[in-house]
C-alpha cells in the first residue's frame, strides 16, 4: 500500500489529488483520482487493454518494487548498441542545430581516419552520419516514445 512518508508533495485541485513520491532518490509524479486520499487502503490502477498493456505492466511492477524497496530487475530493453547509437544520434542532432556540416559531425562521431579515407559523396560513414541524423530527428520529435516499449512479434 502507498504509505504517508512516500508522499513528498500533495496538491488538490478539483476531484484530483496531484501527488509527487519521493521513491529512493527519486520522485514520481501521479494523479490520485477523487476527492479524499485513501492512505489505508490499496491503490487502484486502471489500465486500458490495448497494445501497450505489457508496458504499462512493466512499469507498474517498477514502481511496486520502488515503493517496497526490492532489488530492481534488469531491464534489457536497451542494449548496450542501442545505447551506444542513441548518443550518437543526440550528439549528431546536438552538432546540426549547433551548424555543423555533415562532414564535421561524421569526424566527431567516428574518427578523423574514417572521414579522411573515403570518398566522402559515397561513403558509408557518411550514410551513417545521414542515418544517425535522420534517425535522431525522428527521436527528438517523439519517437523517444518507443525506446521502452516492450518488442513483440506482430501477430496476424
Amino acid at each position: 500500500m502507498l504509505q504517508r512518508h512516500h508522499i513528498n508533495h500533495a496538491r488538490r485541485k478539483g476531484d484530483n489529488w496531484y501527488i509527487i513520491l519521493a521513491v529512493g532518490k527519486r520522485h514520481i509524479r501521479a494523479v490520485y483520482h477523487g476527492r479524499t486520499m485513501y492512505l489505508d487502503r490499496p491503490l487502484i490502477i486502471p489500465l486500458a487493454i490495448a497494445d501497450d498493456l505489457p508496458d504499462r505492466l512493466t512499469g507498474i511492477e517498477h514502481f511496486m518494487r520502488a515503493i517496497y524497496g526490492r532489488v530492481k530487475q534488469i531491464d534489457d530493453r536497451l542494449t548496450a548498441l542501442k545505447k551506444q547509437r542513441l548518443i550518437r544520434m543526440l550528439q549528431t542532432i546536438d552538432a546540426h542545430r549547433n551548424r555543423a556540416t555533415t562532414r564535421d559531425i561524421a569526424r566527431a562521431v567516428f574518427g578523423e581516419r574514417f572521414v579522411v579515407d573515403e570518398d566522402w559523396k559515397t561513403s558509408s560513414t557518411r550514410i551513417k552520419t545521414l542515418n544517425l541524423l535522420r534517425d535522431g530527428k525522428a527521436m527528438v520529435q517523439g519517437g523517444y516514445l518507443c525506446l521502452l516499449r516492450q518488442h513483440r512479434k506482430k501477430s496476424d
